[in-house]
């Protein structure tokens, strides 16, 4: 059925009442012989196909259906974008020589969303005798070049500036982060018979036009208001993901109940800056002259239920980050290898890559196959501790890491990755000793998030500059102490399932440290019974000194634990592992409920651990790794 086959009181009919268009000429019913016949009221209302409008969509297309300005602000998962495309068709198919344009702060966002949206419903309704649709453009066959709906992005001003038809209508999608100028512009314009203006997203911050409109002037605007805990639409482990989090932080606020955020002085990254970055076109300098870098970062996990995430950077612009299960210190420098072919293919990419790991406890044996394997694909490994030291303003490398990446944010693009958005944006600080700022506790973030950080860990590695340490195979030939000659393919004794070393030649050790911050550092070392050699290979930090947890993480780490003929693991403490701590039972006394042996040394700190390790052999041929 096209407009021609309708009696003109129809057509008016549907000029201004959206809701019965969509239900009688876009969500009807298609006969097997391909007739399309319209939704009745009664299949409206027994739901026939799950073609039953949602309350919110009726509320919006009814809104616009009766006023000329509509601002809709809301969580995520109450349609805007289904409502939207469905104004689309419904403004342009019933206004002669109409035009409508679809706007927002990224051309590609618009892209996959509303513009594919509008093909979907099209492609189902009773309307493509008349309207076409393109990638570039809908228009109405009797009129292409005047009648017509298209994408014009918030940064094409002087496109916008000249725009006009009798009849034409705004959809401006993520409203918040659309520069003031723009909706300056858009208003400047509106001088035509009929005109519309419909915006919608979330109220990402506390400023800006959209902001004024929803929460302040409202005066002349429709304001519509939706909480995702009443949509049906909603997707539920998102839902359940986001109710970790308490009901007044921003987080929640934004993007569940549809309010702008307070805006949290502990807050690192803001909301504001993640839906930004999420939304910004990085333009890349000229590759001829100074090659753009392709940066890795890539944060390994062994166990538990953190996952391997690997960050894809390019000049300022994060591509992508790809998860993995659990993995193995070869999986995961396979996986990162492949990546990097990958974008060296797709980007024509010839120079040098950098690959930035998470250097500590398990990411140290990933960092040693990387630096093997990497130097045959022209990549270089760079170390990162987390648990490193800081500087005068930052307690700690995380602190300093996650600030960089707050510095950054300004000019960089991420992906539409919603948990990494949810990631960046949860994290804050506290003060800490010395006027510092300090990380709060990654199990007070990780409670708060549900999950383990890992995508945006692997984020802030790509963007860190800080660490300068390169690791090559030469310099992973050389010990701290003196030269050696050694074939470093041995290092498959740090690889947990190596068997080429006989249990009974190799023991553990691991000495912990209790600091005053209540923070526990650890020094793992290696002994080689032939060789008569200790290695110190790693070091570690843990936040919380929770006994229970670290017990679990010995036993189960096989470089840490119990052998077979019963050797065991030796931990030398320094008095804070003795200590009560309020109404939590000693470290030591907890190891020794697990059956391992602990000894106390009245002075002791990371320098300590190594001398008392060297102590426990008959001489001091000791090899200290370069990270340490």
């Amino acid at each position: 059925m096209s407009k021609r086959d309708l009696p003109s009181e129809a057509y008016e009919y549907y000029m201004d009442r959206p809701v019965e268009f969509i239900q009688e000429m876009v969500y009807g019913i298609r006969r097997p012989d391909g007739e399309f016949r319209s939704m009745n009221p009664q299949d409206v209302k027994d739901n026939i196909l799950n073609k039953r409008l949602e309350w919110q969509t009726r509320d919006i297309l009814n809104a616009a259906g009766k006023n000329d300005y509509v601002a809709v602000h809301s969580g995520r998962g109450i349609s805007k974008t289904t409502s939207l495309a469905m104004l689309c068709i419904w403004f342009l198919w019933t206004r002669p020589h109409s035009k409508v344009i679809v706007t927002g702060p990224k051309y590609d966002q618009l892209k996959v969303t509303i513009w594919a949206e509008i093909l979907k419903w099209l492609q189902r309704s009773n309307l493509t005798d008349d309207l076409k649709w393109t990638a570039e453009r809908m228009y109405h066959i009797n009129s292409p070049g005047l009648w017509f709906a298209q994408i014009l992005t918030s940064k094409q001003k002087d496109n916008i500036q000249g725009l006009h038809a009798d009849h034409i209508m705004w959809l401006l999608d993520e409203a918040s982060n659309i520069e003031d100028d723009i909706f300056n512009a858009i208003y400047g314009g509106l001088t035509d018979l009929e005109s519309k203006i419909i915006m919608a997203g979330n109220l990402t911050k506390a400023s800006g036009f959209f902001y004024r409109i929803t929460q302040i002037e409202r005066t002349g605007w429709k304001i519509l208001r939706f909480n995702s805990e009443e949509s049906e639409r909603k997707n539920m482990k998102w839902f359940k993901s986001m109710q970790k989090f308490p009901r007044d932080s921003d987080m929640y606020r934004v993007y569940v109940l549809g309010l702008p955020p307070k805006g949290s002085p502990r807050c690192i990254i803001t909301i504001a800056q993640c839906e930004e970055a999420r939304l910004r076109d990085v333009a890349f300098i000229d590759r001829r002259k100074t090659p753009v870098p392709l940066e890795i970062g890539l944060d390994p996990a062994a166990e538990g239920d953190d996952l391997t995430a690997i960050a894809v950077r390019f000049g300022m612009k994060l591509y992508e980050i790809r998860v993995f299960a659990k993995t193995k210190a070869p999986e995961v420098v396979l996986q990162t290898l492949k990546i990097i072919r990958e974008y060296r293919r797709k980007l024509n990419f010839i120079h040098k890559v950098t690959v930035k790991v998470d250097d500590t406890a398990y990411g140290n044996a990933v960092r040693h196959y990387l630096t093997l394997e990497g130097e045959k694909e022209n990549v270089e490994t760079v170390g990162v501790n987390f648990g490193g030291k800081g500087d005068e303003n930052y307690a700690d490398m995380a602190t300093r890491m996650w600030f960089n990446m707050a510095d950054v944010m300004d000019h960089v693009g991420l992906p539409s990755d919603d948990e990494l958005i949810e990631e960046l944006a949860a994290r804050e600080w506290a003060p800490a000793s010395g006027n510092k700022m300090k990380v709060e506790p990654k199990y007070e973030y990780k409670k708060r998030l549900g999950r383990s950080p890992d995508r945006a860990d692997a984020c802030i590695l790509a963007f860190w500059e800080g660490t300068k340490k390169i690791f090559s195979r030469k310099e992973e030939s050389e010990s701290n102490v003196k030269n050696f000659d050694i074939d470093w393919y041995l290092h498959n004794v740090l690889d947990f399932d190596y068997n080429g070393v006989k249990m009974a030649e190799v023991i553990h050790i691991t000495a912990l440290v209790f600091n005053d911050d209540i923070s526990v550092d650890g020094v793992s070392s290696l002994y080689e019974y032939y060789p008569n050699k200790l290695w110190l290979y790693d070091e570690f930090h843990y936040d919380l000194p929770i006994a229970e947890v670290i017990v679990k993480d010995v036993k189960k780490s096989s470089h840490f634990g119990m052998y077979k003929d019963n050797r065991e693991v030796r931990f030398v403490g320094n008095q804070g592992m003795f200590k009560k701590n309020r109404d939590r039972r000693p470290f030591a006394e907890v190891i020794r409920r697990e059956g391992l042996n602990i000894r106390e040394a009245a002075k002791y700190d990371e320098y300590g651990a190594i001398a008392l390790g060297v102590s426990l052999y008959r001489n001091n041929k000791i090899i200290v790794h370069r990270n340490l």
